[in-house]
């Protein structure tokens, strides 16, 4: 029951990402807390889904671009993370998911190809509104679709490795926690520069970081 949920899960938050809706429910925290929600562990969907929002600062989906799918990765870095808890967990989790969130992006040109194929033209004949809302509704049943077919194999194989990678694990939680926040604050050093903020505009992205955690911490 568990592992469809967090496949319907997938499916919803593939198509906010880009192609319905963009309520930011396919954000890697929100998207993890949802996915903790699931499992049983809503803290530690909050926790992965926090790391995850920070190696995927970068990836913003927008027009044709394909990103990293940080929804999929989170579904599937909170299912890896609840099936072995613990230092190993985590950094399995949260190495899985960034791995199958660029993997899930991959598969996005399938469905666009597809899409694009299936596209009512003029020169076909008169496009009517029924035609244009089928060629809609068949474009969004084949993301979420895709969604859903990602995410179950993601959180399927983090069922099945979970136990045994993480068990190889050799850091404890403190040093865990540290070595994979400093591999995101990289990724917010570059989303710093890379935007040009000034003082001012960094110091409130730093603030409103720092007032996210301290809302979550309770969690």
């Amino acid at each position: 029951m568990t592992w469809l949920l967090l496949m319907l899960l997938g499916g919803v938050v593939a198509l906010d990402a880009v192609a319905l809706g963009q309520t930011m429910v396919s954000r890697p925290v929100v998207a993890g807390t949802l996915a903790g929600l699931v499992t049983g562990d809503v803290a530690l969907g909050v926790q992965v889904g926090a790391l995850l929002e920070l190696f995927l600062l970068v990836a913003v989906p927008a027009g044709g671009g394909r990103m990293p799918e940080g929804g999929v990765a989170a579904v599937v870095a909170v299912a890896a993370a609840t099936a072995s808890p613990g230092p190993g967990g985590l950094a399995f989790g949260t190495a899985l998911g960034l791995l199958w969130g660029e993997l899930a992006s991959r598969t996005q040109s399938v469905v666009r190809d597809w899409n694009g194929r299936h596209v009512p033209l003029p020169e076909d004949g008169p496009v009517l509104p029924s035609v244009v809302n089928r060629s809609i509704g068949l474009g969004l049943g084949a993301e979420a679709a895709r969604g859903m077919a990602v995410t179950g194999a993601g959180v399927l194989l983090a069922f099945l490795l979970a136990e045994p990678l993480a068990a190889a694990w050799p850091l404890d939680v403190a040093m865990t926690a540290a070595f994979l926040l400093m591999g995101g604050l990289v990724s917010v050093g570059v989303v710093l520069r890379g935007r040009g903020l000034d003082a001012r505009a960094s110091l409130f992205f730093l603030a409103g970081m720092i007032a996210a955690t301290a809302a979550a911490w309770p969690l």
